[in-house]
């Protein structure tokens, strides 16, 4: 896995990090410098196929509108359109050692078999091999003794059910193929330890309590730690209750249910860190609207207003004149 990420001594004072500053803010700055981190480890090719703006804004940490975010990324020029989806731009090029880490970890797989598995290592290297993924490395060094036919079977490309190696792939398996969402039995908790937290009828409150919001339709491991996250660090969340209450107050939240623009809060971003203490704490309940003052367009009609609140102070609520008393 990578863990750190290239950056130039231009990058700030770059024109396209300007342009980026001048629409966004500093929080758009160093919302793309949190996705190149993300990418680094998700999709170190740089490509991103099958994240949606949502996705985009997500893992950059990004709160406002995703579409803006990646509109304005797109305009700037550090994001380019491709079929699939949206591709970094120049991120193979800039980000080299990155973008070929996986090929890097599959030649490492097969020289560490030199030293293990000899026997198949030279039949693989015989066969043109200059690397093995890690579901290849697993399955063949589980053989003992290879048999005819064995090797070719490890080396077959997994059939679609099977979990595919990559990082981000193996965390976003899907869940179900149809518009309905599973039943608390169509996935596995990927946690290896016991897991108190009530995935699935959370997920159904949000589904019946929130029906505008976007329908979860892949509850990937990323999203069951943050989620049982959630669930553990707080006695008061652990109680289905406390959700019902909590998912009631963002379905009256017009700026949540997207009554203010397009973005709508999904339940991945309803149970991340840094949104979840600011719904709780009403910073987006519906404010109140202001009605603004009248202001006098003329002379007269100052005058006329001033007369009014004179007259206001001196009539009491009975439309009579109060304990003053008007002699000639």
């Amino acid at each position: 896995m990578n863990k750190d990420i290239r950056l130039s001594t231009t990058f700030f004072s770059h024109r396209k990090t300007k342009k980026l500053k001048r629409i966004l803010g500093y929080s758009g700055v160093v919302a793309l410098l949190t996705l190149w981190a993300r990418v680094a480890v998700e999709r170190p090719t740089g490509i991103l196929e099958g994240w949606s703006d949502e996705d985009i804004a997500l893992e950059a940490d990004f709160e406002d509108d995703p579409v803006l975010f990646v509109s304005t990324l797109a305009d700037v020029g550090f994001l380019d359109k491709i079929e699939s989806g949206w591709e970094l731009h120049n991120w193979g090029k800039r980000q080299g050692w990155v973008a070929k880490s996986a090929q890097r970890s599959d030649k490492a797989r097969l020289l560490r078999m030199a030293k293990t598995h000899n026997r198949i290592y030279r039949e693989l290297v015989e066969k043109g091999f200059d690397g093995i993924s890690r579901r290849q490395y697993e399955e063949l060094t589980s053989i003992k003794r290879p048999v005819n036919g064995t090797l070719n079977a490890a080396l077959t490309p997994a059939p679609a059910p099977a979990p595919d190696p990559e990082p981000y792939q193996n965390q976003h398996q899907n869940l179900t193929s149809t518009s309905s969402f599973p039943s608390p039995t169509s996935y596995k908790e990927t946690s290896s330890t016991s897991d108190e937290c009530p995935h699935q009828k959370i997920i159904e409150l949000y589904h019946n309590l929130c029906p505008m919001l976007p329908r979860v339709l892949e509850w990937t491991a990323y999203r069951q730690k943050m989620l049982r996250t959630r669930w553990n660090e707080n006695k008061d969340r652990q109680d289905l209750d406390w959700w019902k209450n909590y998912f009631i107050q963002v379905s009256k939240s017009d700026y949540l249910t997207g009554k203010v623009n397009e973005f709508q809060a999904s339940l991945e971003w309803l149970v991340r860190p840094k949104n979840m203490p600011k719904v709780i704490e009403g910073f987006y309940v519906n404010r109140a609207k202001r009605t603004p003052p009248i202001v006098p367009r003329t002379m007269r009609e100052a005058d006329a207003m001033k007369k009014e609140e004179t007259c206001a102070r001196l009539l009491g609520d009975d439309g009579n004149y109060g304990s003053q008393q008007i002699t000639g």
